[in-house]
């Protein structure tokens, strides 16, 4: 309900209330009037029957002086219906006024009923006009007659991607970026802890980009977050003496192993070379030398 329909509503209320209270003043100076009458009546009846006589100047008086006071009371009985007839009037303008505002208000309700349902469907409208552009684009991209190579096909995905940006910019959403920035809670979510040579607390990784939506955090932004590295504690001399002697034992007990691994080797017998040559099998005939012919 907007102010004005409030101020009618309160002016009608009072008038309201004037008006009853006039009406019951009415009905008052009404019924004070009907009873002076009804008194009066026996009285004036009274004196005009009075033979009229000199020693009855009196009553004559008398009677004279209720006409006045019943004059007045006519008179003022005459005023408060005429400002009852008023008030009434006032009173139905008033109600017609009312019933026009209640009206008003009922049709205003229908109507901001309405114009909130069609903001629900069509609220978009101007955002969607903005992405068609894009999805126009990416279609060009997939058709197959608009074949390219790959340096071509990445600067259209560029441009494509810079032109999505500025139609969502239109809206107040802006994309920012948290590498080599000192972590802020209030606009990164650290996903996890990395060793880094950076300064600790310093975002040496990022997985996606934060938006703002005008001066609102619509998503922050998932990012790795660096922290010193971790330096081995130096170990005890004596631990280092016995890993020494552990380690030389293990390469001696190795050599030792490979040594009896190889194999022997050893010039052969006599017996040996023997028993080679006596199980050569002989020469064939036909590869024997032929004897010389003998002379005659």
């Amino acid at each position: 309900m907007t102010k004005s329909q409030e101020d009618q509503e309160s002016a009608a209320q009072a008038v309201e209330q004037d008006a009853g209270q006039v009406a019951v003043g009415a009905v008052q100076s009404e019924t004070v009037a009907v009873q002076a009458d009804k008194d009066a009546e026996p009285i004036v009846e009274s004196a005009a029957q009075a033979p009229v006589s000199g020693g009855a100047p009196t009553q004559i008086t008398d009677v004279a002086a209720l006409n006045d006071q019943l004059s007045r009371y006519r008179a003022e009985l005459l005023d408060v219906r005429n400002k009852l007839r008023e008030a009434d009037e006032k009173l139905r303008a008033e109600h017609d006024l009312r019933v026009r505002a209640a009206a008003d208000l009922e049709n205003y309700r229908r109507r901001a009923m309405r114009e909130r349902e069609e903001t629900a469907k069509f609220g978009q409208e101007r955002l969607l006009k903005e992405i068609l552009p894009v999805i126009d684009n990416l279609e060009r991209a997939l058709d197959p007659k608009n074949s390219a190579d790959v340096a071509s096909l990445r600067t259209g995905v560029e441009m494509t991607h810079k032109m999505f940006e500025n139609a969502l910019a239109h809206f107040g959403l802006k994309g920012f970026s948290a590498m080599g920035k000192p972590f802020d809670p209030a606009i990164h979510e650290a996903m996890q802890a990395v060793e880094s040579d950076e300064e600790p607390g310093t975002v040496v990784a990022e997985m996606v980009r934060g938006f703002m939506l005008h001066e609102r955090l619509l998503r922050p932004a998932m990012v790795f977050v660096a922290k010193p590295r971790t330096v081995p504690a130096p170990r005890p001399q004596s631990d280092e003496a016995s890993e020494t002697s552990s380690g030389a034992e293990k390469s001696e007990g190795a050599q030792k192993a490979d040594s009896a691994a190889a194999p022997q080797t050893s010039e052969p017998s006599a017996g040996t070379a023997a028993a080679t040559s006596d199980a050569t099998p002989p020469a064939p005939e036909s590869s024997r030398p032929a004897a010389p012919p003998s002379e005659a």
